[in-house]
């Protein structure tokens, strides 16, 4: 075996030299659908920090079989749309992954910024020689920092991954140049609404500005546990660079309670339905009764919910930013219409491509990219009267219960 891997990888590393250079496909025309696939074979997560005149990035990955069975290609990109690959090297496993004790292995590597690259592509080639891509863009701006999340796991401190905190974890803010001094947190008072559907206009959803709850000064050896709200953290605050942060209950990404089990129903429900499921929220009884008028049936009705909330769920899960996934317009499009079939991103705008599906013709959906404080990563669906039928169509399939 010990002569087969040599091998392979000899005949890897010519194969990366060759790829060095024009005439690749550039990352617009990848699908990345798999990025949203929580059953997908490879999955990472990541985020990067500034340390001087390098980019320290920190990767999750969850992997079917043992890492040594994989093959990570790091590739350097202008952007999005260039087919250029300026840099192309393999990454090793004894140094770059070690397992978090979670299912999980951890990367961790320099690159230098001295080539004039704003992508990091990923490439993981699997023991069956499949290959899952990942785009790691360089932040911008005013979503740099040089300090960033930990957790502590059975003595072991890990970067963070996930898009929010739930209030029962404990963790702390590392800093990269070893500084020691206070940051400043800033608590916000929150009641974001949810979307509205892809025909309407926003403007009639719109929500208010963002007030301040209350501010406080941390030291960076304590560690942290928070209440439930919306945060932004600052090194500096004389500028705009910091972290923000969502603190949720300990069941998030899932609902436990009736008052928050309602909310996302509304996307499916009328509005005499969501009154009348706003006066059950105090009775597991009621709520039930409700459903079961509107399914038909008590089959049909455990499936719908089922499917309903698995959705909720992971939107959760992919879209939490400042506010929670289901109530983003990438959460709202997921839930509804499911898993895209495809997704291509350029950087500023991201595009998911359907169907043909449950009845209807092939849709695509557009979203830009709008710059926020809090994340790097807010989408803003651009909406149109044609998507008007399509969403109907998926309302009445999931109330019949059709959709999986």
């Amino acid at each position: 075996m010990g002569g087969l891997n040599k091998f392979f990888y000899c005949t890897l590393g010519l194969f990366l030299l060759c790829r060095v250079g024009y005439g690749q496909t550039n990352m617009f025309k990848t699908n990345l659908s798999h990025a949203y696939d929580l059953r997908a074979e490879v999955q990472l997560e990541h985020f990067q920090v500034e340390k001087g005149t390098k980019i320290l990035t920190f990767c999750q990955v969850k992997l079917e079989e043992r890492p040594l069975e994989y093959v990570f290609v790091r590739n350097l990109r202008y952007g999005y749309k260039s087919a250029e690959i300026l840099k192309s090297d393999t990454l090793r496993h004894n140094e770059m992954i070690r397992d978090g004790g979670d299912g999980y292995y951890y990367l961790q590597f320099l690159t230098d910024k001295s080539m004039d690259f704003s992508l990091i592509e990923i490439n993981v080639i699997t023991p069956k020689g499949r290959t899952f891509v990942f785009d790691l863009p360089l932040p911008k701006e005013n979503n740099k920092n040089n300090f960033y999340l930990m957790r502590l796991k059975e003595s072991i401190q890990l970067p963070f991954f996930k898009k929010y905190i739930n209030t029962i974890e404990s963790f702390n803010f590392m800093s990269l140049m070893g500084d020691t001094t206070a940051l400043y947190f800033y608590k916000y008072q929150t009641n974001f609404k949810m979307s509205v559907p892809p025909f309407v206009d926003p403007e009639q959803n719109a929500n208010k500005a963002l007030s301040i709850d209350s501010v406080f000064a941390y030291n960076q050896t304590d560690s942290l546990e928070l209440s439930e709200g919306l945060y932004f953290v600052q090194s500096d605050t004389s500028g705009a660079n910091g972290y923000g942060f969502l603190t949720e209950d300990r069941y998030f990404p899932k609902y436990a309670t009736l008052d928050k089990l309602i909310d996302p129903l509304t996307y499916i429900t009328t509005r005499s339905e969501q009154l009348q499921f706003e006066a059950a929220k105090k009775n597991k009884e009621d709520f039930e009764r409700v459903w079961l008028d509107i399914a038909k049936s008590p089959e049909r009705g455990k499936m719908v919910i089922k499917y309903f909330y698995r959705r909720v769920a992971e939107a959760n899960i992919f879209f939490t930013s400042f506010k929670q996934g289901w109530k983003t317009d990438m959460g709202m499009i997921y839930i509804i219409f499911g898993r895209p079939d495809q997704v291509y991103r350029d950087g500023q705008k991201e595009e998911w491509v359907y169907g043909p599906q449950y009845g209807l013709e092939q849709l695509k959906f557009s979203f830009v990219r709008i710059d926020n404080i809090f994340t790097k990563n807010h989408f803003v669906l651009v909406r149109h009267p044609k998507y008007k039928n399509p969403w109907m169509l998926m309302v009445d399939n999931w109330r019949k219960g059709r959709v999986e």
